[in-house]
């Protein structure tokens, strides 16, 4: 139904009408001369009603939110819960880890850093030897 946007990282500004669907206007800054690219495919373009359009809203199933992330539990638990007011700190984003998930951060925190350090370790050591395969040459 659209078209990618060309040279989309390039623009820090955007800009959509509701009287000129799939039009976007794009800016690098906000004095910079505005970029017109037309997005609708020229064989699906369709103007839809109000009525179309909502169907086609209320026919999308709702998603379920993803489940929290233990890690960031632990991380807000940790470093965020010491700035919040004490008015707030009973809602559930800042309710204290379980042991079980304390020991499972650990763990997933301790590998990643022991995978850090042999990946460093293994980069090292290829830099070493291609530094003495030149020095040899």
């Amino acid at each position: 139904m659209y078209r990618k946007l060309d040279s989309i990282q390039s623009y820090q500004m955007f800009e959509m009408q509701g009287d000129e669907p799939g039009k976007v206007i794009c800016r690098k800054r906000p004095s910079s001369k505005p970029v017109v690219q037309d997005l609708l495919k020229k064989d699906v373009a369709k103007v839809f009603s109000a009525d179309e359009t909502a169907a086609l809203w209320s026919s999308f199933a709702k998603l379920d939110p993803p489940p929290p992330n233990k890690e960031k539990i632990h991380d807000i638990y940790k470093k965020v819960l010491q700035f919040v007011p004490p008015e707030l700190r009973s809602d559930p984003l800042y309710a204290a880890p379980d042991d079980d998930d304390l020991a499972e951060v650990a763990a997933t925190k301790k590998a990643r850093r022991q995978k850090s350090s042999q990946t460093k370790k293994r980069l090292a050591e290829q830099q070493t030897k291609l530094s003495k395969k030149r020095t040899t040459e």
